[in-house]
């Protein structure tokens, strides 16, 4: 009788994972996640040094337009945007937590000027690009752990 019991009894095992099962798989995850951060904070950096390169060369053509008006090259952007000549907000003219990077005109005359674009509010990021007349770009970004940010080529 027992026999039979037991042979007619039928076990089954429940379908799902072990706690072993789902442990092994989050610490894959969290081993993958930890490898892919620093490469995301770095291309994320990149993307924002590019935008701060093309707001610089918006700089420049602001500028190329008030010296063909006025034969000399404006002395700050606030005169640039009452002008209607920046056309883009993300050049921020004050100091705000929000914006990646400041922008000024550190020098203007008839003949030259140089703009820059400053990191702003950073932990991890430092440093400045700047734009002359002729259009050239130099500068880059300093991380923390000496990695070096350049603007990208064709900028």
């Amino acid at each position: 009788m027992r026999n039979t019991i037991l042979s007619e009894m039928k076990f089954h095992r429940q379908s799902g994972f072990t706690l072993t099962e789902i442990l092994i798989a989050l610490t894959i995850i969290c081993i993958l996640f930890t490898m892919a951060a620093p490469i995301y904070s770095e291309a994320a950096e990149q993307a924002k040094l590019d935008s701060a390169v093309r707001n610089l060369s918006i700089i420049w053509s602001a500028q190329r337009v008030y010296w063909l008006n006025n034969k000399t090259y404006c002395s700050d952007l606030m005169t640039l945007e009452s002008l209607d000549l920046l056309g883009n907000k993300e050049i921020t003219l004050q100091d705000t937590s929000k914006s990646a990077y400041l922008y000024t005109i550190v020098q203007a005359d008839a003949e030259t000027f140089t703009a820059t674009a400053t990191r702003n509010e950073s932990n991890h990021w430092s440093g400045v690009v700047q734009i002359t007349e002729s259009g050239s770009i130099t500068g880059g970004i300093d991380g923390t752990d000496s990695e070096t940010l350049l603007p990208m080529a064709g900028d």
